[in-house]
């Protein structure tokens, strides 16, 4: 196939709408098809903005399909946790409430422990009282014991001295004699009595002085045992009392548990109505996009036609810049392979490599110094022919605009916002109307558009393109996009 003559085929197709002349039977049929390509387009305008809008719903519908089925699996999850928490409860509930029960008993145990300890303290108290009499009336024993050998010793001194005097009386003294050895015996027995008392009576007093030192010790450990005793009955007191602070609390968590449980499962079935709800209402916005989508390609096929009827229309002269311009670059690029510039595999070469540091990220090609030589002059020029024009940048069949108007070719910054409004060459753009533009080859394409200036803010835009043909292979398209305001 060789090089598209597309200023021939335009010659062609409205000079054979020309040929009727401008009337028949009195009726205007330019006027007419020019009216009816007017109001087709505005209907594409109109079409492009409600797409625009049905568009913006399905993907907020679709955003919000996805929320939900992100709440409705934080229900589950929390529902599953809930679950987890509840049995948790349950089973501390369990352990707590036998805590509490063991905590009981150990109270009651530890308050016998402390009446016993007291009844202990206070018959150790009264021992010691007792000890203390014993000590003082076995020492006054002792004392006695002492006196009374004192006094067997000198009735025993008494009675060797009466004898003596009565050995002196002789026979008057015999009787007196018989009687002082009878005291002598007697004072002897005492003595050795009391003797064999204070023997016996010593060692009780020491040990019952022994005893009382014990009963004091024992007193003294008695009252510690004593105050132990309170305050290990006030420590288990005082958890079970926070043992049954925390059974009343677990009762209020598995209680809640089962509220939250049955609000989860309330919640989760909301969640999974709305999400059915709104996937059905997705579907049917993407059934309405593709509808409407369908209408726009038919309102944009009948502006297309219009144009090739021949009548003039608001697109007619962009068309034409479309088409010429096209041809040019078409006839320029063959020009460049024929004398041997770049070979045709280099032109239509698909090896993007990315700019390191680029950001939105550019990309170099074989061809891409080519273009940025001779697109210029083509592109800027019908750039500068209408105020209407926002650009006219030419695109391989991928969406790669190597060069693109020197007001959107700038070197890129640190602020990738900016890069990417004001640094649009070298880049790949794959939406659907660059894609359509490059990839289309029809003598010339017709688009409606709504194009995101950022902010929430659309501007309703039109694009022309027209292929560009290389030796007959498909090359790209130039695309002129003007504004429809």
């Amino acid at each position: 196939m060789g090089k598209v003559d597309t200023v021939t085929r335009r010659r062609g197709v409205f000079g054979s709408a020309r040929s009727g002349g401008p009337k028949q039977n009195g009726f205007d049929n330019q006027g007419a098809v020019g009216e009816i390509a007017e109001s087709v387009g505005k209907l594409g305008i109109h079409l492009a903005k409600v797409g625009g809008v049905i568009d913006e719903i399905s993907r907020d519908v679709t955003g919000q399909t996805a929320l939900f089925a992100e709440l409705s699996s934080s229900t589950d999850a929390i529902s599953e946790g809930n679950s987890v928490l509840r049995a948790d409860a349950e089973a501390l509930l369990g352990v707590a409430e036998t805590v509490d029960a063991e905590m009981a008993a150990s109270q009651g145990a530890a308050e016998r422990s402390r009446i016993d300890v007291t009844g202990l303290a206070d018959w150790i108290k009264r021992a010691g009282i007792e000890l203390q009499t014993l000590n003082t009336a076995m020492s006054s024993i002792s004392g006695i014991v002492g006196k009374i050998d004192a006094i067997a010793q000198q009735t025993h001194i008494l009675a060797l001295n009466a004898r003596i005097e009565a050995m002196r009386a002789g026979e008057h003294g015999v009787g007196f004699v018989v009687i002082a050895d009878s005291v002598r015996d007697l004072s002897d027995q005492t003595i050795a009595a009391a003797s064999v008392i204070a023997q016996t009576i010593s060692p009780l007093i020491s040990s019952v002085k022994l005893l009382g030192d014990s009963s004091q010790v024992a007193q003294e450990r008695a009252s510690e045992a004593q105050d132990s005793s309170s305050k290990i009955l006030a420590s288990v007191q005082s958890v079970k009392s926070q043992v049954d602070e925390l059974t009343s609390r677990l009762h209020r968590v598995a209680e809640f548990s089962e509220t939250t449980a049955s609000n989860s499962s309330e919640a989760r079935s909301s969640f999974s109505a709305l999400s059915n709800g709104l996937t059905a209402n997705a579907q049917k916005l993407v059934a309405v996009t593709t509808e409407v989508g369908e209408l726009t390609s038919l309102s944009e096929n009948l502006i297309t036609q219009a144009v090739l009827s021949g009548v003039e229309t608001p697109d007619t002269q962009y068309v034409a810049l479309a088409t010429q311009g096209a041809a040019e670059i078409s006839e320029r690029f063959e020009q460049a392979v024929r004398s041997g510039k770049i070979s045709e595999s280099y032109l239509f070469d698909e090896d993007y490599v990315p700019i390191p540091g680029s950001d939105p990220v550019q990309h170099m090609t074989k061809f891409t110094r080519l273009t940025d030589e001779l697109l210029p002059p083509i592109q800027e020029a019908i750039l500068n022919s209408s105020d209407r024009i926002v650009f006219a940048a030419t695109v391989d069949l991928n969406g790669y605009l190597p060069t693109h108007n020197l007001k959107f070719s700038k070197p890129q910054g640190s602020d990738p916002v900016w890069n990417n409004a004001n640094c649009r060459n070298r880049r790949i753009f794959g939406d659907r109307t660059g894609l359509g533009a490059a990839k289309s080859t029809r003598p010339f394409y017709v688009q409606t558009y709504r194009r995101d200036m950022g902010g929430g803010t659309f501007v309703m835009m039109k694009d022309v393109s027209a292929p560009i043909w290389v030796n007959g292979r498909h090359w790209g398209a130039l695309r002129v996009a003007y504004s429809v305001s």
